[in-house]
């Protein structure tokens, strides 16, 4: 599998706080993030406003979107979604960055609540959105150009049936950005990729999946 760019670093700590938003423009100016790496924990956030991807990973997946999406006339017209998103985060820091159009899906009725109820306020101009959707029935895949996923399964099997879900319904062209330290399911992406269904590239437990 070939690796994919990482050399410049995004500090996207000051953007995962729900409450520093309000400080924040509207900006698709990558450069205005080119910031010195920081590793000061995050503050002010409540238990829900989580993010398990650590930011160095986070920075190896914006950084190499901007490698891909040259052109800043075309973010609005990206969609993207988070599929186990938690509190939005990660929707709302992809808005941000970028202008795409995002959604998230939660399996947690309790915690997909309180991210609708937390984007009520913010608003976003409409542009990022919370469901509360199961993966595994979830029909909305081939909407997506970009799709992110955190390990949200640990057995082997499940991760497996997960996977080929998405990928059998993203549609041609879209790019999945997937976080595992599974060993299992690299086998099983290879298989994929050995079979010409996808293009497969990873780096540091991100695994680029591209639908061809």
């Amino acid at each position: 599998m070939n690796t994919f760019s990482k050399s410049r670093i995004y500090d996207v700590y000051p953007l995962l706080s729900t409450y520093s938003y309000d400080s924040l423009t509207d900006r698709n100016n990558i450069s205005d993030l080119n910031l010195e790496n920081s590793k000061r924990l995050i503050q002010g956030v409540s238990n829900w406003d989580f993010v398990p991807t650590t930011p160095s990973l986070l920075n190896m997946i914006i950084f190499d979107i901007c490698m891909n999406l040259e052109d800043k006339r075309y973010f609005p017209t990206i969609s993207f979604l988070d599929i186990g998103c938690g509190s939005g985060l990660i929707p709302e820091l992809m808005y941000k960055i970028f202008g795409f159009y995002c959604e998230g899906i939660e399996y947690n009725k309790s915690i997909a609540k309180y991210a609708q109820s937390k984007l009520a306020k913010y608003r976003y101009n409409n542009r990022v959105k919370i469901y509360y959707k199961n993966a595994f029935t979830y029909k909305g895949y081939s909407n997506f150009d970009i799709l992110y996923a955190y390990q949200p399964i640990q057995n082997e099997r499940w991760e497996q049936k997960f996977l080929s879900r998405i990928i059998n319904s993203m549609k041609q062209g879209a790019t999945f950005y997937y976080i595992s330290s599974n060993n299992f399911c690299q086998g099983h992406l290879q298989d994929m990729s050995y079979n010409e269904c996808i293009s497969l590239q990873y780096s540091n437990s991100i695994y680029k999946i591209i639908k061809l």
